[in-house]
């Protein structure tokens, strides 16, 4: 499935030279610096303009550490962060970068319910506060309607468009969502469209 959150203009997803950030490439990269001897120079962004300063780049990103819950930590090898804290950073990784549309290929999968909730509600608060288009890739229904406007079901091999649902929940929040009167419905739906069955007695 693909959940897509999007607060820019409409026009900004379509535009041919979009910029992309794509968090899970940041994951990856965060694992292969452990085994080196540098520290956090994992955290810095891709090489800053010209007209940046190596002062200035360190002051964003302590900007966003501090924002995202991370001061303190500036100088700690990744071995040393939790898994939360590694997904924190790979979204300051995406951000720093000010890309137009963010790819998630299941950035959550691997951590504890607690955890996802609390990431899932960092990300959103990111999309409403930078105004991002995120292509969310998930197989978790739960998560897709949560934090969806838009969820694509696919199908098939090749993969093809089996059904699109626009997402109609008014509450902004992981758990928010979850509570809301139409969640259920969306729920059970994606779960029929991937053969799930979600009432006793149905096989």
């Amino acid at each position: 499935m693909l959940g897509g959150l999007a607060t820019g203009e409409p026009s900004s997803c379509h535009e041919p030279m979009a910029s992309i950030g794509t968090a899970s490439s940041f994951i990856c990269s965060v694992r292969s610096v452990e085994v080196s001897s540098h520290r956090y120079s994992w955290l810095g962004t891709k090489k800053p303009p010209e007209s940046a300063s190596k002062v200035q780049a360190r002051e964003t990103a302590m900007e966003y550490l501090n924002t995202y819950g991370l001061a303190g930590f500036e100088n700690a090898y990744p071995r040393m962060l939790s898994g939360g804290m590694r997904q924190r950073v790979a979204l300051i990784r995406t951000l720093i970068n000010d890309p137009d549309i963010i790819l998630l290929d299941e950035p959550f999968s691997a951590l504890d319910y607690q955890t996802r909730l609390y990431l899932e509600g960092v990300l959103m608060e990111a999309v409403e506060t930078f105004h991002k288009t995120v292509v969310l890739v998930t197989h978790d229904i739960d998560e897709a309607v949560a934090l969806s406007k838009r969820v694509v079901v696919l199908g098939g091999r090749p993969s093809q468009v089996k059904k699109i649902y626009d997402i109609d929940i008014a509450a902004r929040s992981p758990i928010g969502a979850r509570s809301d009167p139409n969640f259920s419905g969306y729920f059970h739906a994606l779960c029929g469209e991937l053969d799930i069955q979600t009432e006793v007695g149905s096989a």
